[in-house]
């Protein structure tokens, strides 16, 4: 089977938890006989040469899309669809409308797409809408994350309050719209199965196996 990975920008020197799972995933999905590729969201910082070192020792095909981040062009499509004005999941949709990485789908043929993040949900939709499979693997329900991460005078910013109705329809879309969901926690999994009682699964974090 043929599995397109997609993460945000989330390649760097220094490797936290969420970045080793990724690398993990792929080399589990190639010692199941999969073939990967992996494209990632770009910004300034990520180390290409993390990318070379994924592109060298896992053997696969590894690109990049930098966002533009255009401020109306942004404003403009969230207007539509207001769940976008989440700006950690705007990007994703930018991804999917730009032709470089379409016609790189078109050519690769995925059988399955494997976005990393709830706010990725942009991807599982566009790739659902196509007749592909698609998962979500989460590292945590965004919302709360967003939420207990504010101090007192945040929690009590009104414009925080929008920010958490965003994130949280976010994460109902990203429960919601892919063919599963892989939740890291039991915790995360208890809400999302919330929100949907079937397809949802705990998958710790994958390189504990190493340990």
């Amino acid at each position: 089977m043929k599995v397109l990975v997609v993460t945000p920008s989330s390649h760097y020197a220094s490797r936290g938890a969420a970045q080793k799972d990724i690398y993990s995933m792929i080399e589990l999905l190639l010692e199941m006989g999969h073939k990967v590729a992996l494209y990632t969201l770009d910004q300034l910082g990520q180390s290409d040469a993390v990318l070379d070192w994924v592109r060298d020792i896992y053997k696969i095909e590894v690109r990049k899309f930098r966002p533009t981040g255009g401020l109306f062009t942004w404003l403009r499509v969230a207007i539509f669809d207001w769940v976008l004005f989440d700006r950690s999941a705007y990007p994703f949709f930018e991804l999917m409308h730009n032709k470089e990485f379409n016609d790189y789908v078109a050519d690769f043929k995925p059988d399955t797409v494997l976005s990393f993040c709830s706010y990725s949900w942009p991807v599982a939709r566009e790739f659902k809408g196509r007749g592909i499979r698609t998962v979500i693997r989460s590292h945590n329900f965004e919302p709360l994350q967003f939420w207990e991460e504010l101090e007192l005078s945040g929690k009590l910013n009104p414009y925080n309050w929008f920010r958490f109705a965003v994130k949280w329809h976010g994460e109902r879309r990203a429960v919601l719209i892919p063919d599963a969901l892989a939740a890291i926690s039991p915790k995360e999994l208890g809400e999302y199965q919330r929100i949907r009682a079937v397809g949802v699964f705990l998958l710790p974090l994958v390189s504990l196996t190493k340990l």
